[in-house]
């Protein structure tokens, strides 16, 4: 599957969208979001639960798909600096959610 490609029902909407949306073809996106295309590949289950979803949130596979992946650079970054903080943290005796929770609050 290549995550550029979109339903029909949600590219028949941004096609016509009016506003930033701008027509590129059988696809649209916004006009000043600069793109690139990545394909990858989903195993049957995954892909009809994305299709599925797709479908129940009328939000093309892209743009779920991208929203996932933001979520998930997000997500491995904050892991990052945690590991990276925790020995600090450790050293000034914060050892738990809790001992966060104190400090701030």
């Amino acid at each position: 599957m290549s995550v550029h490609n979109q339903n029909h029902s949600s590219r028949e909407r941004r096609y016509n969208a009016p506003g930033p949306w701008r027509a590129l073809g059988p696809c649209a996106t916004l006009s000043h979001m600069k793109t690139s295309t990545l394909s990858i590949r989903l195993d049957a289950k995954v892909q009809r639960e994305l299709d599925r979803l797709s479908r129940q949130l009328g939000r093309s596979r892209s743009d779920i798909v991208r929203d996932a992946v933001r979520r998930q650079v997000a997500l491995l970054r904050f892991e990052r600096s945690r590991r990276a903080l925790l020995p600090l943290a450790e050293a000034q005796g914060i050892l738990t959610d809790e001992d966060v929770f104190r400090i701030v609050s």
